[in-house]
């Protein structure tokens, strides 16, 4: 989940990989949704098939229209709203877990 304050919307990830998109002024999701098979557009095949849960959203700080999308299988794809394509993606092997001491 992540709050654009500017268009004042939530993004919020889901389980299927979508991003939805909460106005904040009415309560309602917007027509404008970031749908998980776009994302995966010119992404490696092992992906493709279930990249994951959206679970990292992060706005750029001086350009809301780029975005930031992190799934769970270790997918990072920097993501340009207005061009509705994915311009960067990287892929982590590793994951850092919190523990409890």
């Amino acid at each position: 989940m992540c709050v654009d304050s500017i268009n004042r919307r939530i993004l919020l990830g889901t389980e299927g990989g979508n991003v939805y998109l909460l106005n904040l002024w009415n309560f309602k999701i917007d027509e404008s949704i970031i749908f998980q098979d776009l994302v995966m557009k010119n992404s490696p095949e092992d992906f493709k098939v279930n990249p994951g849960a959206a679970e990292t959203i992060l706005l750029h700080p001086g350009d809301n229209d780029q975005i930031l999308l992190g799934y769970a299988r270790g997918l990072i794809v920097l993501w340009n709203r207005k061009d509705e394509k994915g311009k960067l993606r990287r892929f982590v092997r590793s994951y850092l877990k919190l523990r409890k001491s």
